[in-house]
């Protein structure tokens, strides 16, 4: 078992991430881990045939209930959410409760935000079914839903009690949603990780092969990376934005089609392209370096372009529905130079349009 620990500034805050293959038929580590008596299983219904009943078998003499929730982005929504806190009052869930997130990021976030506003906090821990909440969504305590006019724009900061990863339940995650999680994972190479962006290209058969060996790496490296930032930042005042490279293109392109139009994981990737023309354009990286990270996008079947029905000036307004604008300005995280990215609101505004029109 590889075991990430998140050591954080405030007291009793810090957590552990478990990676293992089978870890969800471990009884004994489900039932150590999950101390609270009454805990609120929030899930979809795929996940939930698949996986619930491994979970249950490791919470020994506890009282469950169970929330249901339909699947899918455009579901992320206050609705939801609700009904995860409609549930726990029905069934007059106490301070000392627990929500236990059983899917991918939808699910967790959803599930985060609910134990953040329930009786003002209670624990949630985090068992991420897709690539995406493996590497990314499930860790750090960023918790929320969408809005019609903007996504994650309602929310809170809720950090885990546990994360817990079975890098074997990618096996029947549909090869559309391993795909989108490429998207995020890609995205800690370009950071500021060139090894870990040589090591993609060089196995990138072998990752989208599903191939047990090249799974655990990324997932760890990915994992490693994202607590690393956290832990310098973990309210995203500065270093943990650097974590939403191509998310201020992505989120406008998510929030356009409704959030039923692209995975988020391809939003970004389309998103990453962008931010990629933008940096050609300023001269931040050459011409066969933006190449290089259109063709791993490509390599992992990821979309780099979008569709013909959204304009231009659509996109770019959009994305001033972004947590990081400031005084009306468009922070954006931008290449300094290739595998290595900034925080910074300097780019000219007909820039940006050159290079969102590049993406078509």
């Amino acid at each position: 078992m590889k075991q990430i620990e998140v050591k954080l500034q405030r007291q009793n805050q810090d957590y552990s991430i478990l990676i293992a293959n089978s870890l969800l038929s471990n009884e004994d580590l489900i039932n150590s881990t999950v101390k609270e008596r009454q805990v609120c299983i929030v899930s979809n219904q795929n996940i939930y045939d698949l996986y619930a009943e491994k979970i249950k078998n490791g919470l020994k003499n506890r009282q469950i209930i169970e929330v249901i929730l339909p699947e899918g982005e455009e579901y992320k929504n206050i609705s939801s959410w609700g009904k995860i806190l409609d549930a726990m009052m029905q069934n007059r869930f106490a301070r000392d409760s627990a929500i236990l997130a059983l899917g991918g990021g939808v699910i967790g976030d959803l599930a985060g935000f609910a134990a953040a506003s329930f009786q003002r906090g209670v624990a949630v821990y985090q068992v991420p079914t897709s690539l995406l909440a493996q590497v990314d969504s499930s860790i750090g305590g960023k918790t929320g839903v969408n809005h019609e006019l903007g996504k994650n724009m309602i929310g809170a900061f809720w950090q885990p009690k546990a994360v817990l990863i079975d890098p074997e339940v990618l096996r029947t995650l549909p090869e559309r949603e391993f795909t989108a999680g490429m998207g995020e994972v890609i995205k800690y190479g370009l950071i500021n990780n060139l090894e870990f962006f040589k090591y993609l290209e060089e196995n990138f058969q072998a990752i989208n092969n599903k191939n047990p060996e090249h799974l655990a790496k990324i997932i760890t490296t990915s994992a490693q990376a994202k607590v690393d930032i956290v832990q310098a930042d973990e309210f995203e005042g500065g270093k943990r934005a650097l974590l939403n490279l191509g998310h201020t293109f992505g989120h406008a392109l998510e929030t356009l089609g409704n959030y039923t139009l692209y995975k988020h994981g391809e939003a970004v990737a389309i998103g990453i392209r962008i931010a990629a023309e933008l940096a050609a354009i300023e001269q931040k990286i050459s011409d066969e370096s933006r190449k290089r990270i259109c063709q791993i996008l490509t390599n992992f079947n990821l979309p780099i372009s979008y569709q013909n029905k959204f304009q231009v000036e659509d996109i770019y307004q959009a994305m001033f529905a972004d947590k990081k604008v400031r005084a009306g300005k468009l922070r954006l995280v931008k290449f300094r130079e290739f595998c290595n990215c900034e925080v910074s609101a300097d780019s000219k505004e007909k820039d940006i349009l050159e290079a969102i029109n590049l993406a078509k």
